[in-house]
C-alpha cells in the first residue's frame, strides 16, 4: 500500500505542477485547468492519507518505535516467521513461498542455498524481538529469545506485533 500511496502522491504533485506550464495554459481553458488542479490535489491528498495509514504501524495498529520490544507473528496464525540477513533475501523467500510464477530456477536454487547457509532463518511465531530500524516494508530486528537469540535480520513490518506470548 505504501508504494501505491507514494506513486499516487507523485502523480498528483507532478500533475499539479504541470498545470502551471506555458503549454498547458495555452492549450486549455481556465475552467479545465482549475479542474486539473483540483483532481491532482485530490490525488495528492489521498496519497498522503494512505501513507499515514501504512507507515509506522502494524496491521494491528501497533505503533512501531525503534528500540522497543515486540513479537513476530504472520497474520493471526502460528506459522513460523522467516528472518533474512538482507531485505532482498526476504523478498526472494516470500516470492518462493507464494509460488510466484515469474521465479527462475536460479532464484529458487538461490533461496534454497540462502536457507542452507542460514542467510534466512525461521523462528517460531510469537518470538520476542527488539526493533532496530524501521523501514517502509521491511524492518531490521534483533532476536531476543530462542535458538537464534542474538541474531539480527529483516522481517515484514506487518509481522511485528505488540503484545506478549499468551
Amino acid at each position: 500500500m505504501f508504494l501505491f500511496a507514494t506513486f499516487l502522491m507523485a502523480i498528483g504533485l507532478l500533475a499539479f505542477i504541470g498545470t502551471f506550464t506555458k503549454k498547458v495554459k495555452e492549450e486549455n481553458p481556465p475552467e479545465k485547468i482549475k479542474q486539473m488542479r483540483i483532481g491532482s490535489s485530490i490525488a495528492f491528498i489521498i496519497g498522503i492519507v494512505l501513507v499515514s495509514l501504512s507507515s509506522s504501524e502494524t496491521k494491528n495498529n501497533c505503533p512501531l518505535d525503534e528500540g522497543s520490544e515486540y513479537i513476530l507473528k504472520v497474520k493471526d496464525t502460528m506459522l513460523p516467521v522467516p528472518v533474512a540477513a538482507k531485505p532482498e533475501y526476504l523478498d526472494l523467500h516470500i516470492r518462493v513461498l507464494t509460488n510466484d510464477d515469474t521465479l527462475t530456477l536460479e532464484e529458487k536454487q538461490k533461496d534454497t542455498l540462502l536457507l542452507k547457509n542460514k542467510a534466512i532463518i525461521v523462528v517460531p511465531a510469537e518470538t520476542k524481538i527488539k526493533l532496530e530500524r524501521i523501514g517502509f516494508i521491511n524492518s531490521k530486528i534483533f532476536i531476543k529469545e530462542g535458538k537464534y537469540a542474538g541474531n539480527e535480520g529483516y522481517v515484514r513490518n506487518d509481522w511485528i506485533r505488540c503484545g506478549s506470548k499468551k
